[in-house]
């Protein structure tokens, strides 16, 4: 799991802290789609080349009023309409894994 999406704060910082040899890209949810978080991004981030290869949504599995791009409460109903493969749990994180490309579609 190299590449995935997740809130701003999250995706950005972990991006960084990996030195990039984990990507993750900040996107929002609207009509229970994931779309591009268009702050401080990169459009080629969110091109067909590039979404292909998100395989995660990370989501700090707490509650988060601070963050309301994508949390806990929000990606529910995604999560019902669009069924990951599995969740993987790492520290304070759910792990949606999907196959290559799908989330965003």
């Amino acid at each position: 799991m190299v590449e995935g999406v997740g809130d701003f704060w999250d995706a950005n910082s972990i991006t960084y802290l990996s030195g990039k040899r984990i990507t993750i890209r900040p996107v929002a949810l609207e009509n229970n789609k994931i779309v591009p978080f268009r702050w401080m991004t990169s459009r080629n981030w969110y091109d067909a080349e590039h979404t292909k290869n998100f395989t995660y949504i990370l989501v700090k599995d707490e509650i988060s009023v601070t963050r309301p791009d994508i949390n806990r409460d929000s990606i529910q109903a995604y999560l019902a309409l669009h069924p990951p493969e599995k969740r993987v749990s790492y520290g304070n994180y759910a792990i949606y894994v999907y196959d290559n490309g799908t989330m965003m579609n």
